[in-house]
This record gives C-alpha cells, sequence and structure tokens, in this order.
C-alpha cells in the first residue's frame, strides 16, 4: 500500500520514515529523544512502532554503523508507573551483560528530559530467523540467567530475535514492548512478570522437535533441564595450579583485546537485584552443594578420558538467595553462591566482584587480587565467558576446591586474564606456563596499564615470563617491593625501563616515593643522574615531586617546569633531557633564540650551568632589558671558545644586540683562531663591529680571503668601515703592481 507520491504511508508500523515525512513536532519529539541518548552521528530518519502514535525511533548513522534508539518517557511522581519503571531500568541493567545482547546495545536514563532509553544496531526488517536446535538451546541458557536475576524479556517473539553470524542469536529491545503495552495500556498498572510472558512465547520459539519438551519444562517450571552447554571450557593442557604456584607448558600468544570503546550503559559492575518472585530458603544451598560436588565427579572422571558434550543442569540462585549465602560467613553456603558464578551466572559474578571492591568478604576465603585485577572496569565487558569462568575457578578455589580438578589453561585467554594470574604470583614461585606467551598483549590494554607494559616492551622485553614483566605485574597488583622495583629497572636501558613506572605514579603516588628512594640508595646510571639534580639546588629540584624527578630520570621531563628548571636542564647529562628542554625553551619562552638554545643543549660549551642558567634568562628578556644580566654573565668569565660559538649561530640578530656587541668587544681583546668560513659567516651580521672583526681577521695575502674582501667591499654598509676595506685592496694592488715591475 502506498500513497499517491509511491510511498508507503507514515503511520504504518516499521517503515522508515525520512525527515522530510514527519511533521514539525513529531522532528522536535525525535531530536528530544536522540539528545537524551547523547549518541553522536547524524539522524537519518525515524521507525514508527507499536507504541502509538508517537512512538517514533531515530535511526542514527554512527561511524561503526546504523543505530536505532528507543525510549519511553519517565512519569517519575507517578507512583503507579514506579514498579514497571525500575522492572525496565533492571532488566537493561542484566540485559547490558548479558551475552545474547546484540550489537551496539547500550542504554541509559536523561533525567532533565525524563526519558529511559536504549539503543542498538538497527537490522533489516526482513532478517526473521527461525532457531536450529542448538540456537534454541543458547537462547534458553540466556532466558535463565536473566530470570534468575529476577527480570525478563516480556515479548520474546520471531521480530525480536536476530542473528549476527553463524549461531548467534540476539534478543532485540528486552521489556521496552511489555513496559509499553502493559504498564502504560493499564493506566500505569504494572499487570503481571515478564518472565511468565517469556514462557508462554518460548513455546512458539521453540524448534518443532522440541515444543513438547519445551511445553512440558515449561508447565514444571524447570526451564534450566533444558540447557546444553560443552564440558569444563578448562580442557587438560598439561598446565597446571596449586597452592605453590603455577606451573606447565604454554605456547599461545594472547589475544588482543577489543578496541572499539563501550558505550554507554556497558562497562560497569552493577548491584545486584532484587528478583520478583519470592527466594527459595536457605537450607536448600548446602543440598545443592552436594549435587554439584557429585556432578564435579562425574565431569573429572569424563575428562581423564576424552572430551564429550553433556548436558547438566546449570546451577541458578535467585539473588536474595545468594546475597545472603555470600554474606553469611559460612563457607558451605557461599560456595554454592561460588559454583553459580563458575557456572556463568552473572549476577552471581556480579555481586562476589561487588563483595570484593567494597572490602565485604574475607581475604581468607576469596583471592582478591586475582578478580580486583581481572574484573577492572577499563576491560571487564571485554571478558569472555571462558574467561570469566578461568579466573573464577582460580580466585574461589578455597570455596570450591573442586574447581580446578581441572588445570585451567591460559591459552588465548583476554590479556587482563593473564596479567591476574601473573601478579599473583610471588618472585620465587614459578610460572614457566608464560615462557612463550608475548608481553604485546598486556600492551594493548587500556589505560596506564597498557602504556606501563608498552614502555617495556620499547625497552626491550619481550615475553611475559620475564622477571622485569612479571615484576611490573606485582607492583601493578599493589603488592610492589624494593625487590620488583630493582627487578623492572635492571638491566640495559634505565631510562627506558624506568618509563615502565611512570604511568603507575598517579595510581600510586607512593610507588614514585619508594622508588626515588630505592634509586638514591643504589648504584648506576639513574643515581648519577639524580647527583646531577640533588647537586644543585637553584633551579628548585630540591622541592620538585619525586614523580617530576623520576619523570626527569626517565628522560621524559614534565611540561609543568619553569624556565629555571629547563635552563638548567640544558646542561643535564642525558641528550634527551637536553633536546626536550631546548624545544620547550624554544617554544615556550625564547622563542626568537632557538639556535643559541639548541646550541647550547647540543654542544658541550665549557660552561657551568649557572652560567647557562643566566644567559637563557637574559635571552628571555627584550633585547633593551637584557644589559644586566648579560654583564653579569661577561663578569663570570665564558670561555672565549663557547662565546665563539654562540656567535656564530646570532647571525640573524638585530645591529646592536646586546650579546652580540659584548661578545665582539671580548673576541677582539682575543687570540682566537677562525677559520676561512666563519669568517665569511661574521661578514653577514647586521652588527658592524662584528664584521669589523672579521675584517681584522682577514688578508688581502690569501686569495680565499682577499675574495670575502673583495665581496665584503662591494655590500658594507658602513661607508667608514667600506673606505677600509677598499683602502686595503688599493694598497695590495699597488704592492702587486710595484712587484711585477
Amino acid at each position: 500500500m502506498t500513497n499517491s507520491a509511491g510511498n508507503p504511508p507514515a503511520n504504518v508500523i516499521g517503515v522508515v520514515l525520512p525527515l522530510e515525512r514527519l511533521s514539525e513536532f513529531e522532528l522536535a519529539a525525535l531530536k528530544r529523544l536522540k539528545d537524551s541518548s547523547q549518541i553522536a552521528g547524524i539522524l537519518l530518519g525515524a521507525v514508527r512502532g507499536s507504541g502509538g502514535e508517537w512512538d517514533l525511533r531515530p535511526l542514527i548513522q554512527t561511524p561503526s554503523g546504523t543505530i536505532i534508539v528507543r525510549g519511553v518517557a519517565i512519569v517519575s511522581n507517578d507512583e503507579n508507573i514506579s514498579d514497571a519503571q525500575v522492572t525496565l531500568r533492571e532488566t537493561l541493567r542484566a540485559f547490558a551483560a548479558s551475552s545474547s545482547s546484540p550489537e551496539g546495545f547500550a542504554w541509559g536514563e536523561n533525567a532533565p528530559a525524563k526519558i529511559l532509553w536504549m539503543s542498538r544496531r538497527w537490522y533489516d526488517q526482513s532478517a526473521e530467523i527461525t532457531l536450529s536446535d542448538d540456537e534454541f538451546y543458547k537462547l534458553v541458557a540466556d532466558l535463565v540467567l536473566l530470570h534468575g536475576g529476577g527480570v525478563g524479556h516480556g515479548h520474546l517473539v520471531k521480530d525480536n530475535l536476530r542473528r549476527e553470524g553463524a549461531n548467534n542469536t540476539k534478543i532485540l529491545d528486552p521489556g521496552f514492548s511489555f513496559f509499553v503495552n502493559t504498564a502504560l495500556a493499564s493506566g500505569g498498572q504494572h499487570a503481571g512478570d515478564p518472565r511468565a510472558a517469556d514462557l508462554r512465547l518460548l513455546v512458539e520459539l521453540a524448534p518443532s522437535g522440541l515444543q513438547a519438551r519445551v511445553q512440558s519444562a515449561v508447565t514444571t517450571g524447570r526451564l534450566a533441564s533444558l540447557t546444553v552447554q560443552k564440558n569444563s571450557s578448562l580442557q587438560n593442557s598439561g598446565q597446571g595450579y596449586s597452592g605453590r604456584g603455577y606451573s606447565g607448558q604454554g605456547t599461545a600468544t594472547l589475544n588482543n583485546p577489543a578496541q572499539n570503546s563501550q558505550p554507554e550503559g556497558r562497562g560497569q559492575v552493577y548491584a545486584p537485584f532484587q528478583p520478583v518472585t519470592q527466594p527459595k530458603v536457605l537450607q536448600t544451598l548446602k543440598l545443592r552443594l552436594v549435587k554439584r560436588v557429585a556432578a564435579a565427579l562425574v565431569a573429572i572422571s569424563i575428562v581423564a578420558g576424552v572430551s564429550v558434550w553433556y548436558r547438566q543442569e546449570r546451577e541458578i540462585i535467585p539473588m536474595t538467595e545468594a546475597t545472603q549465602a555470600l554474606f553469611s560467613g559460612q563457607p558451605s553456603l557461599m560456595a554454592q553462591v561460588a559454583v553459580a558464578a563458575i557456572a556463568g551466572q552473572r549476577s552471581a559474578q556480579a555481586l562476589i566482584v561487588q563483595a570484593v571492591t567494597e572490602g565485604k568478604i574475607s581475604d581468607k576465603l576469596v583471592n582478591k587480587r586475582l578478580i580486583t585485577i581481572a574484573f577492572d572496569a577499563r576491560w571487564e565487558q571485554q571478558l569472555s565467558d571462558n574467561d570469566r569462568e578461568t579466573i573464577l575457578r582460580l580466585s574461589l578455589a578455597k570455596l570450591y576446591p573442586e574447581g580446578l580438578n581441572n588445570s585451567p589453561s591460559f591459552s588465548n585467554v583476554h590479556p587482563g586474564i593473564l596479567l591476574a594470574v601473573i601478579a599473583d604470583i610471588s618472585e620465587e614461585r614459578p610460572a614457566t606456563f608464560a615462557d612463550n606467551i608475548s608481553l604485546a598483549g598486556f600492551s594493548s590494554l587500556p589505560g596506564e596499564v597498557g602504556a606501563a607494559f608498552k614502555a617495556l616492551t620499547e625497552a626491550g622485553v619481550q615475553q611475559v615470563s620475564d622477571p622485569s614483566a612479571r615484576a611490573l605485574a606485582r607492583i601493578i597488583g599493589s603488592s610492589a617491593t624494593d625487590n620488583d622495583i630493582a627487578r623492572v629497572l635492571e638491566g640495559r636501558g634505565a631510562g627506558a625501563r624506568l618509563r615502565a613506572l611512570v604511568p603507575l605514579f598517579e595510581l600510586q603516588p607512593k610507588l614514585a616515593r619508594n622508588t626515588l628512594n630505592f634509586i638514591a640508595s643504589s648504584s648506576g646510571v639513574l643515581t648519577e643522574l639524580l647527583r646531577f639534580l640533588g647537586s644543585d639546588f637553584s633551579a628548585g629540584w630540591g622541592k620538585a615531586a619525586p614523580q617530576t624527578i623520576l619523570n626527569i630520570l626517565a628522560g621524559t621531563p614534565p611540561a609543568s617546569l619553569q624556565v629555571d628548571q629547563w635552563a638548567d636542564l640544558l646542561a643535564f647529562p642525558e641528550p634527551g633531557v637536553k633536546r626536550a628542554a631546548a624545544v620547550a625553551l624554544t617554544e615556550r619562552f625564547v622563542k626568537q633564540e632557538s639556535e643559541t638554545v639548541t646550541l647550547l643543549a647540543a654542544a658541550d660549551l665549557g660552561l657551568s650551568r649557572s652560567q647557562i642558567a643566566t644567559l637563557v634568562s637574559a635571552l628571555g628578556l627584550p633585547p633593551e632589558e637584557r644589559y644586566t644580566l648579560l654583564s653579569r654573565w661577561f663578569t663570570s668569565g665564558p670561555n672565549v671558545q663557547a662565546l665563539k660559538s654562540i656567535l656564530l649561530v646570532r647571525n640573524k640578530a638585530a645591529a646592536n644586540d646586546p650579546f652580540n656587541l659584548e661578545a665582539a668587544r671580548a673576541l677582539s681583546n682575543s687570540n682566537i683562531v677562525f677559520s676561512n668560513a666563519e669568517l665569511r659567516r661574521l661578514t653577514q651580521f647586521k652588527e658592524p663591529l662584528v664584521r669589523a672583526i672579521a675584517y681584522s681577521h682577514l688578508t688581502s695575502d690569501d686569495p680565499a680571503q682577499r675574495e670575502i674582501l673583495e665581496q665584503s667591499a662591494q655590500q658594507e654598509s658602513d661607508q667608514k668601515l667600506r673606505n677600509g676595506l677598499l683602502e686595503r685592496l688599493s694598497d695590495y694592488a699597488r704592492t702587486q703592481a710595484a712587484l711585477s715591475k
């Protein structure tokens, strides 16, 4: 059906509407929703939804593809809507952590506009799919996790399923249809539980060969019995873990973590939320634990033979029950939460991470360092199910030792997981499993951690098992000792190795002080460089922060230094720092004196630190204000070779330049020798006194020098000097004529 213009009517559900077909009020509503989502991109148009006349969904073109946004208005002062609003918010929260969330999924709230929104990739409307058995089992497994957290989708139909690659089904728009059609249409009353709607609709989604079984599972309330998963993803690969450390052989390299930034609403660990139904009694937890241990023993016997596929019931714990168990202090009850987390229940994982970060769980029962590093917010959302299971088996081993019956494999794990493991191993314990793993994976981690390992890689360290890399991992895990600092700094290129610690100083201020104290009490290149800064306090180094001093020793002086400090660094023993000082001075303080400052940094002119600092300070003043400092500088007795070198690079200075005048006077009373090239350069100066010195060193008897005199006589602007040159050349000509007779 089309209108007279050949376009479908603007009120048809699912039709993509260009902006020109929308009314002024519709455009305003559309822009309001786009602004609420804060998604940067071009507004292409809108899709008409089923929620009524004003259910318009913006289509936004972003660098990563086309995004659709859905939103509902929040009536914050209407108590009848608050329950449905909370349910929708918690549904989106749980869905963000689910493997079934589609590409580009994000959600958020805009308080001023009172809009709750979500966004996702835009899919072809004609791409409806029919689920295979494996896809259906995966859908059920994800649904069990969501339901276990107390939330559901509410409108689980084929229109809300799409496929991203082979056997990778994604669930679209969780909770929105249920919220709009049930909560709002009924006058704000939240009618029913969205999980009940999921169960009713699940039967219709099941492949024909599974419908009878699905109907039975839904009727009996045993939805988890439908889940299918592989035997433990931690296959026996000869890599072991014990209380004495990690051992075994490993040849894999790390996968780099995803580079794209996470959208709003992801990358957070949310506090657990309450289920809608009443929790089971705590007494059932012990019985479940016994069943779980028995299942683990069966799994061990299978792994000892060959790897097979089998079906088992996934342990799901309602969150109220899990919270009470985890904080009970009773290891047998806490173990059940550990089992659920290892089995993949994201809400149980989030509960454990929250308890660790808030210090609400004992170190004697959980390895906090492993969890804190592995679930760092900067890469937590990049962790795969296998990554999570691997680290949870290790960190929860005291609660659930059966989790280590299968030796953990570190093949293809996320760098954040391996970093946590390496950081947890003391220096004297082996880590042979990491012998052939490249350090490049650690370098790809975000923020200061990746920057630290990148610097260590640039210093020549290539393997995770290198003592320097292991020490840096322990430092990142906040367990630094002097031995760890020594391991990072030992070897060739101490300054380059120190740069591996620099990114961590802002995160760990004590590390900067400990590193500085260690260098001061040691011997070596860094200690000698530190003595340079400690031998002269005129530049204020004694009051500088440890981070500032360490940055200088590392060859990366901070931009916040003052002009006298930059000037002092022109005499620093390390060439890279001298060059950095020259650049900073010419860009910020003495812009017109780049040649002079560059010379001071590049050549050993035999000037003292105070002479260099005084000269730079003088050159930073306007020419007419330089005389006092320059007089002090010349009085300090700089050597004539330094005077000559500095003068030669200042050929662009104006006539009457204070330095050139004083330098010319000083050199005129010396026995300094100039080359012909230097004399030719001096004849090009704007200051007449400098040109006069050059002329005084030239002789007509030398053909090359006579040529310079002849050219100068033609170009000289000062009449007195020009007359003198012409007279000398005439005398030479008369002499030569007399000799030829």
